[in-house]
């Protein structure tokens, strides 16, 4: 399970790495929340992760900017 996540977060950090600025304005909604551009979700996502690195390891010397758009 920890080989998955590692190379399916490795791969999304490529396509933040790789997105064309062009596509930085595209929109999505999630869960019926949004709608949120490209370019405020792909670093949100590095956020979303560090939130739930702190959930298993809450000891850990880590931050986040993580805000649950479903509770704020």
């Amino acid at each position: 399970m920890i080989v998955l996540w590692d190379a399916y977060n490795r791969h999304i950090a490529w396509m933040i790495e790789t997105v064309e600025e062009i596509y930085l304005g595209n929109t999505i909604t999630i869960e019926g929340f949004g709608p949120f551009t490209l370019e405020y979700i792909l670093p949100d996502y590095v956020e979303h992760l560090k939130h739930h690195v702190k959930q298993i390891f809450p000891d850990i010397d880590l931050t986040n900017k993580f805000v649950d758009v479903d509770h704020a």
